[in-house]
């Protein structure tokens, strides 16, 4: 198990991060998402061992990075846009890497035609597109086979075909026993890859769990009857989050059941009563806004 615990750091007087907490267990990926600045790439560079946290822990499998006998056959990254030499080819820089692990040079070339670098294999890296270079540092950051993969918004740079394509590597990882760590601006493409969620602001976990758990944490129950003002009165009566708008009220964490109870025992005639279907971007909005409001 992938597992930073608690995790905090500072430059001088800059507070990057300050409680975060995580797992990735074998076979799942997680979505690392909050918004700039919120401290997801200096808790990645942590659980790499690119920085020492200032308190808290970062371990893989129970062991520091540091620890580790052979780190690139535990876990492979794509983090901070790691360079390669400009003058390198592709090749040269498996080869390079390969015989620093004592991979077979085989492996590098088998990966560089799979991520869809077979036809620059002799160009130099200098050359490529941003989306090459993401190719080339996902090829990297597999190259030991390893058992979890940490990545730092690898989607950038990518077409549409990449994406889809990073979507299903990233999917067969997981399927065949890997665990994930992805970071990503894209919420729609972490909502269609990940199986768990961690949100971030201002250097704190705000939320975690599962992406049915946003669905059920950030419900919305739009419903109508011939008496809403009266309707609403009734909702909030019973502690519940409501507003009304032109045509319809909308509720906010409960289900249509309830909700259904509500019009069955207030004698309501309903006119609409449906869900709506909370997305990661429409929970990742309504938990940081709430968190900067609880903050002001």
């Amino acid at each position: 198990m992938l597992e930073i615990a608690n995790v905090s750091k500072a430059y001088a007087r800059f507070q990057a991060v300050k409680d975060v907490s995580l797992t990735v267990r074998p076979g799942e990926i997680v979505g690392f998402v909050g918004p700039n600045g919120a401290g997801k790439s200096t808790t990645l560079r942590m659980a790499i061992g690119m920085e020492d946290p200032d308190a808290g822990s970062c371990r893989i499998n129970g062991s520091r990075v540091r620890d580790l006998d052979a780190p690139l056959t535990v876990f492979g990254a794509l983090v901070d846009r790691q360079g390669v030499l400009k003058e390198l080819t592709p090749v040269a820089a498996m080869w390079s890497l390969s015989a620093a692990y004592r991979i077979p040079e085989s492996r590098g070339q088998d990966l560089l035609e799979a991520v869809g670098l077979g036809h620059a294999l002799k160009r130099r890296v200098g050359s490529f597109s941003l989306g090459m270079k993401q190719r080339l540092g996902i090829a990297l950051a597999l190259l030991g086979d390893p058992q979890y993969l940490i990545m730092d918004e690898p989607m950038n740079g990518l077409d549409p075909d990449g994406i889809i394509w990073l979507r299903t590597v990233l999917r067969d990882f997981a399927a065949e026993g890997g665990g994930v760590l992805l970071s990503s601006h894209s919420l729609a493409e972490v909502e269609e890859t990940a199986d768990r969620i961690t949100m971030v602001n201002h250097g704190n976990t705000i939320w975690s769990g599962s992406l049915q758990d946003i669905h059920e944490t950030a419900s919305r129950v739009i419903v109508s009857t011939t008496d809403n003002p009266r309707l609403l009165s009734e909702i909030r009566r019973r502690g519940l989050q409501a507003q009304l708008s032109e045509e319809a009220i909308e509720v906010i964490g409960c289900d249509a059941w309830q909700v259904g109870q509500i019009l069955h025992e207030g004698a309501f005639v309903p006119l609409l009563l449906t869900t709506k279907r909370t997305s990661l971007e429409d929970a990742y909005l309504q938990f940081t806004t709430s968190q900067e409001r609880k903050a002001s």
